[in-house]
């Protein structure tokens, strides 16, 4: 199972579109602020539909008045481990996360303390140093 979770789009998207014929289940994360600004959202909806192993869930941190929950967005708040640890993927599952360097130190922190073998995190940076 790969589980890929980030704040950023372009690094999760290309996965999204290199693993639309594989045959394992894939679980597609995002975290944004609101509806006003999720990115490619038609695009992940549309491979999404088109891959009967995939799943996508949403975080939005504020979402916006006319930010629908279960149409829009799955989740309200902030992408964390125990958040991806409820999705029922496991310790077993491979985990590709991208975003700024403190939400992945703090998801990988919280993944290994939970038990998943650091050989199964898998992280890409962007933005600030932060």
């Amino acid at each position: 199972m790969l589980v890929g979770a980030g704040v950023g789009f372009t690094p999760m998207l290309s996965m999204l579109h290199a693993t639309r014929h594989h045959d394992r289940p894939l679980w597609y994360v995002h975290g944004t602020s609101d509806g006003d600004h999720h990115a490619l959202r038609h695009e992940v909806d549309a491979l999404v539909a088109a891959n009967p192993r995939a799943v996508q869930h949403v975080a939005y941190s504020r979402p916006g008045r006319d930010d629908v929950h279960g149409r829009d967005y799955h989740a309200r708040g902030r992408i964390t481990a125990a958040s991806l640890l409820g999705l029922g993927a496991g310790s077993q599952a491979h985990y590709l996360l991208c975003g700024p360097p403190s939400f992945l130190a703090d998801i990988r922190n919280g993944l290994e303390a939970a038990g998943v073998p650091p050989r199964m995190i898998h992280s890409e940076t962007f933005g600030p140093a932060g």
